[in-house]
């Protein structure tokens, strides 16, 4: 486990502090690692989440399938594994934050009337 070293003048609280948060750090970084890239990102999409409820294990599945696609992309583009064109880079982008945007701001449903009007039929 990496030590974080604090200044000299810092406390011995703020060195157990710093320590501890080195650890917890190395710990969440070694549980994600050790899932599956395709677990990872529904993990990953599930903290993002802002519903009660998570998505059916099929839709989780569908959508981080397109977040690894989107991220392969911008990885590969950022480390320089093939030249981007520019339309498709914007394209990319749009793609990305039209994702994002689903997920975290995601648009009421027209359709509460008619479900609400199902559970009263129950």
């Amino acid at each position: 486990m990496p030590r974080v070293v604090v200044s000299r003048g810092a406390t011995a609280s703020a060195q157990r502090c710093a320590d501890s948060f080195a650890r917890s750090v190395t710990s969440s970084t070694h549980a994600m690692r050790s899932l599956w890239p395709a677990q990872q990102a529904v993990e990953f999409l599930n903290r993002l989440d802002v519903a009660a409820v998570h998505l059916p294990s099929d839709l989780q599945r569908k959508n981080a399938q397109e977040w690894m696609k989107l991220r392969g992309y911008f990885n590969d583009v950022s480390h320089h594994r093939f030249p981007a064109a520019e339309s498709e880079f914007a394209e990319r982008v749009t793609q990305l934050e039209a994702f994002l945007y689903a997920r975290l701001i995601p648009r009421p449903t027209a359709d509460f009337a008619i479900i609400d009007a199902l559970l009263q039929e129950e």
